[in-house]
């Protein structure tokens, strides 16, 4: 997006790949990002578990043009919500921002409250994709209890109040 250098500008960092006022490119070369300190990999329309799917699909992370990056050797390799916070401009744009800087600090990792919700080190993918996918299945566990007896209860005439469990708010902890 056209935004990308503003927001990353805002977090107080240098964008290696596009500049204020132009499209941020799709980097087919990895060798663009051997200057870079921090990468945030946060793909068009992918959630973070969208992300993690297909990272795991491609086999991208075995490639040795992306292990050889000094930032991925160095562990400060992140993935964010794409979908929600950077695909398109809106008014999470500020929030958008505080992922960037958490990210790209040190200091600030966790400071805004995004790391664990919308903000993973590459490193706890796995983890995080695993809570993730627990987390919806006890809700979806919860709905269908909750669905099943509110239909034996009105099948039998009773009324019962029931209300399905909704997916956390609060970020997913993972080891």
């Amino acid at each position: 997006g056209h935004w990308i250098p503003e927001l990353i500008e805002a977090a107080g960092c240098d964008a290696v790949c596009g500049k204020k006022g132009g499209a941020t490119p799709v980097v087919h070369d990895l060798s663009l990002l051997s200057e870079a300190d921090c990468i945030l990999l946060a793909p068009c329309g992918f959630s973070i578990l969208r992300t993690a799917s297909e990272l795991a699909a491609t086999g991208f992370l075995e490639r040795s043009d992306w292990l050889a990056l000094p930032a991925v050797r160095a562990g400060n390799v992140f993935v964010a919500d794409g979908n929600y916070f950077f695909n398109r401009s809106s008014p999470r744009v500020v929030e958008s921002a505080e992922i960037i800087a958490e990210a790209a600090h040190d200091d600030c990792l966790g400071a805004f409250g995004h790391h664990g919700a919308n903000l993973v080190r590459l490193d706890e993918l796995d983890a995080f994709a695993a809570a993730a996918s627990a987390a919806a299945d006890a809700s979806k566990d919860a709905r269908g209890t909750a669905s099943h007896e509110r239909f034996l209860d009105e099948s039998s005439g009773a009324t019962a109040a029931t209300t399905a469990a909704a997916a956390p708010s609060e970020p997913i902890a993972y080891p």
